[in-house]
């Protein structure tokens, strides 16, 4: 389910604002996360250490980058309905 929610919304992103990109960040700890980034297409794009908020422990923040040629698409194709009414919306 993370995978086509994820698809989806990159899939909207790309398809009707014309996104050029598309960013996202996960916990090193957070496998799940990462897995759904891979297959999704993103690519590893830096890496940030911060404190946690126990402020005792560091923690490890991936951040990841997903360029619309790297997009793996999801199985079905995404219906958007409102597409317009948005662009108007953000001013494009």
């Amino acid at each position: 389910m993370g995978t086509l929610m994820r698809q989806a919304v990159c899939a909207f992103g790309f398809d009707e604002p014309g996104a050029a990109q598309m960013t996202s960040a996960y916990l090193d700890e957070n496998q799940r996360s990462a897995g759904v980034s891979r297959k999704v297409g993103y690519q590893f794009n830096g890496r940030v250490r911060m404190v946690h908020p126990d402020g005792e422990r560091v923690r490890v923040e991936e951040k990841v980058v997903l360029l619309p040629e790297n997009f793996t698409r999801p199985p079905h194709p995404v219906r958007v309905d409102g597409a317009d009414a948005f662009r108007t919306f953000i001013g494009l």
